[in-house]
């Protein structure tokens, strides 16, 4: 998957945030927004506290539909080496709900010209899981590893510019 993720700072420690995700050899694109609040920055001794939600959907298959929402509590950290570098360990407690459905759909039989039509049933899932991270800016040069532990595991390494 290709992404392509844009943010915003805004006044009173918010963000706005954006997402397109082009899925590798499909027509399948999905578009995420997200806003992120630190409702309590840290200090010289004490840790970031925020919460961020987002909402997103799938672009380009006709036969279904899906949306997922949801939430974090994020916990994090950030500790300046040498004046150019900045590393920034967090934890996160991430809830996810996810609608699916199908619209209907044809399933031709051998020598048939009429499809037999169904519709998949509809599917609701609750998930939640912790995340664990790292992000290191350098300049302006971007890197980050997360992992997501629970019912779905992920490990994602991320690259970006910081402008």
């Amino acid at each position: 998957a290709h992404h392509f993720y844009v943010r915003k700072g805004l006044p009173f420690s918010i963000e706005l945030g954006g997402v397109l995700t082009h899925l590798q050899g499909t027509n399948i694109w999905a578009v995420a927004l997200e806003l992120k609040w630190a409702f309590l920055e840290g200090n010289e001794f004490a840790p970031d506290f925020g919460f961020r939600t987002h909402v997103n959907t799938l672009l380009g298959n006709r036969d279904m539909v899906m949306i997922t929402t949801g939430g974090e509590l994020i916990v994090s950290k950030t500790f300046g080496l040498g004046g150019l570098v900045q590393l920034t360990p967090y934890a996160a407690y991430e809830i996810s709900y996810a609608h699916t459905r199908s619209h209907v759909l044809g399933l031709f039989q051998e020598g048939s010209l009429n499809p037999r039509t169904f519709i998949l049933p509809s599917q609701d899932v609750l998930t939640h899981r912790a995340l664990l991270g790292l992000r290191l800016l350098a300049s302006v040069v971007d890197f980050g590893f997360e992992a997501g532990l629970g019912n779905i595991q992920s490990y994602t390494f991320k690259f970006g510019i910081n402008i």
